[in-house]
């Protein structure tokens, strides 16, 4: 089964969204001119399917509804529009999801961050009440049904802004007092990811 990622809008930096998508940090003279070099965005949109599609094995589904809006707001109503988009990945075979957010750059980053750790439950209720999907494989002897899939309370946020040691275990305390798990890719993470596969 392949399913399609979702969309979710959020604020308009002074640098355009695409500029961002295509933005990459890696130095000129690591990664060959013919080399595509990665941008965190293309990590976001790649990093899970690419892994499910390493493995020969593999044979997970991936659902997400597309199109979805959602403002993140600071407790005080200060906090600018922020335009980002959301995936949620399904696994059909373990019957779990996670959640997967891209955040462009922001001067509220910090913020936002610790504005998902609540607004992330907002995102799964829309998601809930959009179109659910079943699925059986010819070998199965049940219908498996999207609805019934359980969060695995594990989010991953790719942030365009930097995060300080301190910012990131401050907000790292904060999920875990909210029982969830949180990973935080920032601009150096496709520098070590293209790296990584260049080896």
């Amino acid at each position: 089964m392949l399913w399609i990622p979702s969309i979710l809008a959020l604020w308009q930096p002074s640098q355009t969204l695409e500029q961002q998508k295509t933005a990459s940090v890696v130095p000129e003279k690591e990664i060959p001119k013919s080399q595509k070099r990665l941008t965190l965005y293309d990590t976001f949109q790649a990093d899970f399917l690419y892994r499910q599609n390493k493995s020969e094995s593999s044979r997970v589904g991936y659902s997400v509804n597309s199109n979805i809006t959602h403002t993140f707001t600071s407790s005080d109503d200060r906090m600018s529009k922020v335009t980002s988009e959301y995936i949620i990945y399904k696994d059909f075979l373990t019957n779990l999801m996670f959640l997967v957010i891209y955040m462009p750059s922001s001067q509220h980053t910090y913020n936002i961050a610790a504005k998902i750790s609540d607004d992330y439950k907002t995102i799964l209720d829309h998601d809930a009440r959009g179109i659910t999907m079943t699925g059986k494989d010819p070998g199965d002897s049940a219908t498996l049904d999207s609805k019934n899939i359980h969060f695995t309370r594990m989010i991953y946020i790719y942030h365009e802004d930097y995060l300080t040691l301190e910012q990131l275990g401050s907000l790292e305390g904060l999920y875990r007092a909210k029982n969830l798990s949180v990973q935080f890719r920032g601009r150096d993470y496709p520098v070590i990811r293209q790296l990584q596969e260049s080896n």
